[in-house]
């Protein structure tokens, strides 16, 4: 027997009182006339000895009803030996196989450690068991294996790099209990319950019945030694020199004085030394000099090894592939339907080409009578203040020259709207329909730092903020009617549209429901004239970092020429085992299948791209975990009637808790009844 509250046991001292209270208690006694004297002796000897017998009952049962409060209020519970229900002994095992599991810990890994707790297991149980058992980084499911296939399977198991999932495993559980109530139901959980896994067990709504639940917490018998890196991104590069963020967590609970050095194509190209304490993080520059990078590769290759390694080596590597910027000449066609309409946007791209940008801009202006189809085929990018009858003329140019890439951006003004714009709008050349020009003030909506707008350049966008453009007061704008494939990119306060996109081919169309000139408020005027042009001429060749988790989803970016020139639906990529296999490509991605492994997969033909492919992140966080905590989750998640955290060497003989306090409750009611028929007998 053991108790749930065993302190409320002291409280049996309080017996004491009515012990007390009998000793002291003296009798009263009432003088009565009597004529019979004869008689008196014998009386008093018989009443007396009643009335001592009915104290020391009463004192009985207050002591006993003391006693059963006490115990009451103590929680007793018995365990009981069961022997299993009639049927088949059914044992559901949870095996972790996550990359934290490869933590060497002495001689043997956690994972080696689990695989033995599982084979003793299944060695120990009965003879007719069925075994159900879930591998929780894939989820998937052996059922119904009998010993030898279970002790077969289990050493069969090897680590996977993905992330546990516990809800795959209670899932498993509860979706096959129904067809198995005849059997008795035990269920087994191996794991080192890193923070990666304690999280799930929050994210599970419904808990899994069982009969019986066992666990086991695998950790190290010493302090935890392991550092990791958790993330790694090229943040600049100038002057012929790439600067890579490195961050470093120490995850365990010894001092880490390591060396951080990256690898390109097997040569040591730049290193860090790093001293973190126990629990404490740091973030780290490297400097790779232009003559590690050839300018001819598209992405650079780059591995970050932390040395000498620790007890868990998987987690000090991580890859990193990076695309440099490249210098691109972009032209751009300015077509005015009066003299000087484009002057302003003329300086920004200007100011934009000559400020150090990525991109270079060759800039034609041309007055609207002198439009040619040939300046079409010449630019890149060609924009037009209105909306001109004159455009009609040119719809199959603009057509062509948007499906082939270029990108067309429109103004409005305040000015009536032909039928052109309503057939271009129709063509889905123009991605939104002028209807009608509202004259009233009105202001932009600030767009959020972490919104992204497809097709525009998000750098320029976050910049326009610090120009304070919701402050800049517009003198109208147009109710719009948008087409069913494009899109809204950005609105004014009032909710109407500010700017309009839509692919078409593979170029894109942008209209903006505003003006060049003063007739709707001319944003260009504003000091925020450069950021808004650079917006909307498409984003800059930037620094790009390939890295993902390998259960993420991957996507590299292609050059739109080379989508254009190639045709190509499909393309063979390497992935991280050597495997070969066919990627899709749509649009301007590749869509890569996920990882199975961690290192490099890499295009086997034009054009030449990387991808880092690491463990997730905080995966290999062994922190020692809470067993309290661990307890507390499993009660949590699986309700039945005996769990056990430790797994007993008797061959996990199973016992039933068996709660008595209903039973003390009624003895307890009786007890009550009884001293209080005696006590009134006793007045009498």
């Amino acid at each position: 027997m053991s108790f749930a509250a065993w302190t409320f046991l002291f409280g049996v001292i309080a017996v004491a009182g009515p012990v007390l209270a009998h000793f002291l208690a003296k009798p009263r006694y009432k003088r009565v006339p009597f004529t019979m004297l004869q008689f008196l002796k014998s009386s008093q000897i018989e009443s007396h000895s009643r009335r001592h017998l009915r104290d020391l009952l009463i004192l009985f049962l207050r002591c006993a009803i003391i006693i059963m409060i006490a115990f009451l209020f103590a929680q007793p519970i018995i365990f009981k030996k069961t022997e299993p229900k009639k049927g088949h002994n059914i044992y559901y095992l949870g095996l972790d196989d996550s990359a934290s599991m490869a933590y060497k810990d002495g001689s043997d890994s956690y994972f080696e450690q689990m695989k033995d707790s599982a084979i003793d297991y299944i060695v120990s149980a009965k003879s007719d068991a069925v075994f159900n058992i879930c591998s929780l980084v894939s989820g998937n499911w052996n059922y119904g294996l009998g010993k030898q296939q279970a002790l077969a399977m289990v050493q069969s198991m090897n680590i996977k790099t993905k992330r546990a999932n516990l809800g795959a495993f209670i899932s498993g559980i509860s979706g096959r209990n129904n067809n198995e109530r005849d059997g008795y139901i035990s269920a087994y959980v191996i794991s080192d319950f890193t923070e990666s896994i304690m999280q799930q067990f929050l994210n599970i709504q419904e808990p899994a019945f069982v009969d019986n639940i066992d666990y086991k917490i695998i950790t190290s018998s010493g302090p935890v030694n392991n550092a990791s890196i958790i993330s790694a991104d090229a943040s600049d590069y100038k002057n012929n020199t790439l600067s890579v963020n490195v961050t470093i967590n120490n995850n365990g609970q010894t001092h880490q004085n390591r060396n951080l050095y990256a690898i390109i194509e097997k040569e040591k190209i730049a290193s860090f030394d790093i001293d973190l304490n126990p629990g404490q993080s740091g973030n780290y520059p490297l400097v790779i000099e232009a003559d590690f990078i050839r300018d001819s590769r598209s992405f650079i290759p780059i591995e970050l090894i932390l040395t000498p390694y620790d007890n868990l080596i998987e987690d000090d590597k991580y890859y990193l592939a990076v695309q440099l910027p490249k210098q691109s000449t972009r032209n751009v066609l300015l077509v005015e339907t009066e003299q000087d309409e484009m002057f302003l946007l003329e300086t920004a791209v200007h100011t934009l080409s000559e400020t150090g940008s990525s991109n270079k801009y060759n800039i034609k202006r041309i007055p609207m009578i002198s439009m040619d189809s040939a300046y079409l085929r010449w630019a890149n990018i060609f924009v037009c203040p209105k909306i001109p009858d004159a455009l009609e003329n040119f719809t199959k140019s603009l057509s062509d020259f948007i499906d082939t890439g270029g990108r067309a951006i429109f103004f409005l003004t305040d000015e009536p709207v032909g039928k052109t714009a309503q057939k271009l709008w129709q063509q889905k050349i123009l991605p939104a329909l002028p209807v009608k020009c509202i004259k009233k003030q009105i202001y932009l909506e600030i767009k959020a730092d972490s919104e992204q707008l497809f097709s525009l350049d998000n750098d320029a966008v976050k910049a326009l903020s610090n120009y304070r453009i919701d402050k800049i007061p517009l003198y109208g704008y147009w109710d719009c009617q948008n087409l069913p494939e494009s899109a809204c990119l950005w609105r004014y306060q009032n909710d109407a549209g500010f700017i309009y996109y839509i692919k078409h081919g593979s170029g894109t169309c942008i209209l903006v429901n505003s003006s060049l000139d003063n007739s709707l408020g001319s944003l260009l005027k504003s000091s925020a004239s450069a950021a808004l042009c650079q917006c909307l001429l498409g984003e800059q060749n930037k620094l790009i970092n390939s890295s993902f988790a390998c259960d993420e989803k991957i996507i590299l970016p292609i050059d739109n020429a080379q989508t254009d020139k190639d045709r190509q639906k499909q393309i063979m990529i390497q992935n991280c085992n050597g495997q070969k296999q066919l990627a899709a490509m749509r649009d301007t991605f590749i869509m890569v299948p996920e990882s199975d492994d961690t290192g490099w997969i890499k295009t086997l033909g034009e054009p030449i791209l990387y991808a880092g492919i690491n463990l997730p992140p905080g995966e290999t966080n062994i922190t020692k975990p809470s067993a309290e905590e661990i307890d507390s989750a499993i009660r949590r998640v699986f309700s039945g009637k005996e769990i056990n955290s430790m797994v007993t060497a008797n061959g996990f003989r199973l016992k039933e808790k068996l709660p008595v306090w209903k039973y003390i409750a009624w003895v307890l009611i009786a007890l009550l009844i009884i001293e209080s028929f005696a006590a009134n007998r006793m007045k009498r």
